[in-house]
């Protein structure tokens, strides 16, 4: 009798059956490993920001860098480029693209990051000079949650700005973003206005005049002692997600670009150019003016003295406009975390 040497069809489609069942049983525990590494990741990059910016501060006299620092203690280039049309169109002090003139408060911390070579790379003048290029498009891990997609990435500015300002300039993106004062008809406990821990001046307001002084002439660009933070270093956000710009996102889909030449509500998101200073008290909601990650129920801060907290997107208003004010006297107990 000549022996059996395969499988039979029935047999055949009992271990495609089973291979099946291992695969839908193992997928959903592959992807939770790959989303765990990434929060890993993201919680690590704020993690290191925070160290940053107390090493920073050790040797600053306890302050930290200015929201918009004016650097200019940064060379001339040798051979300076003639300026693009994006640039001089920033010239015109009413036109805010991204705020892509001003320097920020990360450009200070690469030093600390242990990026002195591309802090060394940077020249006097705007972010998005020619000169800059080699360093403004040299890619930090640290300022990028692997979560956002297409992470890490470069900005084409030619793929958002108008037309007529067309322009090759491409910078390195940026997740993380601070804020520098709580403002909008959204916020729920505090006039517009109130201050962050990034606000250098005094108080607990930030008035509007501020943002009508010439450039380089306000508290912008003023570095902010620690002791303002009176609510306490571990009650008060340093930082936090603000992923996927320039595109907009509103509620996990995209809806516009930031750029808006009339606006100052907008950024670039790129780490070299400075945040916006509009926030709302909303997480995951909108990324323009919030906090905002590619993270699944949450996004992840960094407090002022460098630990790492997680908000869930329902978190309260009124919790996270407390966590992010500096001096408002606010109680935030460990439930208010949950």
């Amino acid at each position: 009798m000549r022996r059996r040497t395969g499988f039979t069809l029935v047999e055949l489609l009992v271990v495609i059956f089973i291979i099946g069942v291992l695969v839908a049983l193992l997928l959903p525990a592959v992807q939770s490993a790959r989303e765990s590494a990434r929060r890993m990741s993201c919680q690590n990059n704020l993690r290191q920001i925070g160290v940053a910016v107390h090493s920073f501060a050790s040797v600053n006299q306890d302050h930290l860098p200015a929201f918009q620092p004016r650097l200019e203690h940064l060379p001339v280039h040798p051979n300076p480029q003639p300026r693009n049309k994006l640039q001089m169109d920033l010239d015109d002090s009413s036109v805010r693209i991204g705020w892509l003139d001003r320097w920020s408060w990360r450009v200070p911390l690469l030093p600390f990051l242990e990026r002195q070579n591309v802090f060394d790379a940077l020249y006097s003048g705007d972010p998005i000079s020619a000169e800059n290029q080699p360093g403004t498009r040299t890619v930090i891990p640290t300022f990028q949650c692997p979560a956002t997609p297409g992470s890490p990435r470069l900005v084409d500015f030619s793929e958002y700005v108008p037309e007529e300002l067309q322009t090759d300039i491409q910078m390195d993106g940026r997740d993380y973003a601070a804020v520098f004062r709580i403002g909008g008809p959204a916020s729920v406990l505090f006039p517009p206005g109130v201050a962050c821990a990034w606000y250098s001046a005094g108080g607990t307001s930030v008035p509007h005049e501020v943002f009508t002084k010439p450039r380089h002439q306000n508290v912008l660009d003023q570095r902010i002692p620690l002791k303002v933070i009176e609510d306490g270093l571990s009650n008060t956000i340093l930082a936090f997600e603000q992923a996927g710009e320039p595109i907009n996102m509103w509620y996990g889909d995209p809806w516009e670009v930031a750029f808006d030449q009339t606006s100052n509500w907008t950024d670039a998101g790129v780490w070299a150019s400075s945040d916006g200073y509009h926030f709302w008290p909303w997480i995951n909601v909108r990324n323009w003016a919030g906090i905002y990650s590619f993270h699944a129920d949450g996004a992840y801060v960094v407090m002022c003295d460098g630990s790492v907290r997680f908000l869930r997107e329902e978190t309260s208003e009124h919790i996270v406009e407390a966590l992010l004010s500096r001096a408002s006297g606010e109680r935030i107990e460990d439930r208010d975390w949950k």
